[in-house]
């Protein structure tokens, strides 16, 4: 028996290897799948893959016998209490209503009205109609202490149907989401790639972006030292009779230049300035 037992146990354990190992095949397939799929398909394929656990959770408490009676026991139970409280509402109002509808009648006696109350308070006269309306406010009451007792009891009844409920819906709610727990797994893998794919689309339009833009400021430093060559623009320098002489044009004609003689340390240094110049306008246009 013991034997046998280990067998079994040993055939178990291969085949839920042989289970997870199959899984483990198809969830990279999936990968290299969704990896190549365009990006719009991937979407949509992620959209439909999303588990709907409101109607898996639904067909499950319909399918359970035990949750659909507690869930017409709650039901009718919460029917109850409403119609208890509903009739409550409609004796309260009765009740009221006679107290106003007696203190009209008291108001509109008059003198001779305050002088029947008191013989009526002493004991030595009777008022018929005041009788009758304080009988019907007393029936009123008692109507209405009736209808809050049934109110009562219908939510107790009310309150212990949904205490039945509840671990029912608990219970299916659990079963659902293990059942469901490898389509999550499997949507949540898939919507992980979507991300990396737009992800990675958009580091790649900003990588496109900057060379585009690095190639537009080449274009035009390449066209402003173009223009400078081509006009004449920048330091001059011509030597005559031993004398440098050094310039800035700016493409004017010569004699609207300023110009002076300088040595050839000063020469070199300012030709030294004009490098750095131009550099930091390299500079600032990056």
């Amino acid at each position: 028996q013991k034997a046998e037992e280990a067998r079994r146990a040993a055939e178990a354990a291969e085949a839920a290897q042989k289970a997870a190992e199959a899984v483990e095949r198809a969830d990279e397939a999936d990968l290299t799948r969704w990896r190549s799929m365009p990006l719009n398909a991937l979407q949509w394929e992620v959209n439909t893959l999303r588990p709907d656990r409101e109607a898996a959770l639904a067909a499950a408490r319909m399918a359970d016998p035990a949750y659909c009676e507690a869930k017409d026991a709650a039901e009718k139970a919460e029917g109850g209490a409403a119609r208890a409280r509903l009739e409550l509402l409609e004796a309260t109002e009765t009740v009221r209503s006679l107290n106003q509808q007696a203190e009209r009648y008291r108001e509109r006696q008059g003198l001779l009205g305050r002088v029947k109350f008191w013989l009526q308070d002493k004991g030595f006269l009777e008022i018929r109609e005041w009788k009758r309306l304080q009988t019907e406010i007393s029936e009123a009451q008692a109507l209405a202490e009736k209808r809050q007792g049934v109110l009562d009891s219908a939510d107790t009844l009310h309150t212990e149907a949904k205490n039945t409920l509840h671990p029912l819906h608990c219970a299916i709610a659990g079963m659902v989401d293990e059942a469901l727990e490898p389509e999550w797994r499997r949507y949540e893998a898939a919507r992980s790639v979507l991300d990396e794919r737009i992800e990675e689309d958009r580091r790649r339009a900003a990588e496109a972006e900057a060379e585009r833009r690095a190639e537009e400021i080449r274009r035009r430093v390449d066209a402003e030292i173009e223009r400078e060559k081509r006009e004449g623009i920048g330091w001059q320098v011509s030597v005559q009779d031993g004398v440098v002489t050094t310039w800035w044009s700016d493409g004017k004609s010569p004699q609207e230049d300023e110009t002076k003689e300088v040595t050839k340390d000063e020469l070199q240094e300012r030709q030294v300035q004009a490098k750095r110049e131009k550099d930091r306008g390299f500079d600032m246009m990056d």
